[in-house]
């Protein structure tokens, strides 16, 4: 058995792809170990793990990403000639030990002439005598993930989205491998809301994200059997979506096969099609994918968003929507404006680190500089301050919303989802069809599973309520189109009354003589 592998050797073998096709794994139809021949996602993955520091993968299950991050780490650990220390994370003490006798495997399977002496070998840590290069797991259950005390160069985190504390155990993470170590975060969604959902939508270059849907593995197909006995033919919907996506009949079937027995919230976490199907569970959300299906998505990001130029408006200008917070770092203060006349939201505005008095001067300005028609500022705690400073700076109060009995607007259980639900129509029916990309990210993670609906644990919904209480607003005034509609309905009543008159004989010359 070789002390260390020779220049020559590691240069050969300096293609994780090539080292690949060493390995051997176990196959659970044969019963026994057998060379591994990976798929085309699986060559994908391990391209992306080569040319990325920081990687997450969002997959569909028992697709071999996790044994194909468990090669790539012990080839890592293979080819350094220095003392590098590789973690791997798991939820649980069982699965930590069963990723990390995949490494071992690894090792004990290398032909001959590539073996290597182990200083150690336990089932937690795995170390080589020439170069002190080691694996060792660890247990996300443990305080950090157990990580804390240990100095490591790479760290594999498996099933991240099940973690207890996922913000922790990945801010330890970053410490502990540092700026040039390497992490990858691998696991299905386990909903939306929470660290890991952030980070797969966060388009950030510290990670890229890798995502295999299940059409794309040659096992999810099953002999299509549509039509035949207590068994029906194709839904619109499914062909609609075998269209969509390019799907066989076979792959159509084994999908409606696994809808059936695990239902579609289940279906669509575990086997997505797309990354943001992965996060969905329809019975906890607030909104069906249905009502943003069609919304056309632009992207945004700052305080200020704008879609269109608040000061290019026409005549019937806009309203605001406030969402006031403290500016202390937490809550955002959130700002909407809808157009009067097309229904839009076209300009947004959030902070988390304004005070409410500086703000209220920025709420005058725009009241200044654009055409503003409302503004409906919430009364509750820093919506109270802002309202209050805004009438003692001599604010038009005509522009201030109130109710039919004169009162600001005052956020509660009922008024919320007043607010909230007529935000819901402007996108069942058509109103909305354009939207800025935060907005529509707090809308996809909003969820239904409290007294009201509200953003998940370490998520956000100020954008939301800002935009539901701008349609609050909206109700208020009313727009162009609604102003000509009315002023043809007038005109047609004026004639109509006229020709009333007319038919009456007030003013037909043969009814005058009559009455003469």
């Amino acid at each position: 058995m070789n002390h260390s592998w020779s220049a020559e050797l590691r240069k050969e073998l300096g293609d994780f792809k090539k080292f690949l096709r060493l390995m051997h794994v176990f196959d659970k139809n044969a019963g026994k170990k057998v060379p591994f021949v990976p798929t085309p996602e699986q060559l994908r993955l391990a391209d992306m793990l080569q040319t990325s520091g920081r990687v997450i993968i969002l997959k569909a299950r028992q697709i071999g990403a996790s044994t194909v991050v468990r090669a790539y780490f012990t080839w890592k650990a293979l080819m350094s000639t220095e003392p590098t220390h590789s973690g791997i994370m798991s939820l649980s003490h069982e699965s930590a030990q069963y990723l990390h006798s995949l490494d071992k495997g690894f090792i004990d399977c290398l032909p001959s002439a590539l073996g290597r002496k182990l200083d150690s070998s336990t089932a937690r840590t795995i170390r080589f005598k020439d170069t002190g290069a080691q694996l060792r797991s660890f247990t996300a259950g443990m305080k950090g993930g157990g990580t804390r005390s240990f100095a490591l160069t790479d760290l594999h985190l498996s099933e991240f989205a099940h973690y207890d504390d996922q913000d922790e155990v990945l801010s330890n993470a970053v410490s502990t491998v540092g700026a040039g170590g390497q992490i990858v975060i691998e696991t299905t969604a386990n909903g939306p809301g929470d660290k890991y959902h952030q980070l797969c939508l966060s388009e950030t270059p510290d990670w890229s994200l890798f995502f295999s849907p299940w059409f794309k593995h040659a096992a999810y197909s099953k002999t299509a059997r549509f039509g035949d006995s207590n068994v029906g033919p194709m839904t619109a919907e499914e062909r609609k979506l075998q269209s969509k996506l390019g799907l066989t009949r076979d792959q159509m079937y084994w999908r409606r096969t696994m809808i059936h027995s695990m239902g579609p919230d289940k279906f669509m976490q575990e086997y997505p099609s797309t990354p943001q199907e992965a996060f969905i569970a329809t019975s906890k959300a607030w909104l069906q994918p249905s009502h943003l299906a069609d919304i056309e998505v632009r992207k945004g990001g700052g305080k200020e968003i704008c879609l269109v130029d608040p000061t290019e408006m026409d005549a019937d200008g806009l309203v605001l929507g406030i969402d006031a917070a403290s500016g202390t770092g937490g809550d955002f203060t959130a700002v909407t404006a809808v157009s009067v006349s097309t229904g839009q939201p076209v300009w947004h505005w959030h902070c988390n680190d304004e005070s409410p008095g500086r703000f209220t001067e920025r709420v005058l300005k725009w009241c200044e500089k654009w055409d503003i028609r409302s503004v409906l500022v919430e009364s509750n705690a820093h919506g109270a301050v802002v309202l209050s400073r805004l009438r003692d700076l001599g604010i038009d109060e005509n522009l201030l919303w109130k109710d039919e009995t004169g009162k600001d607007w005052n956020t509660n259980k009922w008024t919320k989802i007043r607010a909230l639900e007529e935000l819901k129509t402007k996108l069942e029916d058509g109103t909305i069809t354009v939207m800025a990309e935060p907005l529509y990210k707090e809308l996809q993670q909003l969820d239904n599973t409290g007294a009201t609906p509200r953003a998940p644990k370490g998520c956000h919904d100020d954008l939301v309520m800002a935009t539901a209480l701008a349609y609050i607003a909206l109700l208020a005034v009313p727009s162009m189109a609604l102003r000509e509609t009315r002023e043809r309905l007038m005109d047609s009543w004026i004639k109509s009354q006229r020709v009333s008159k007319i038919l009456r004989g007030d003013r037909l010359p043969w009814r005058r003589s009559q009455h003469a």
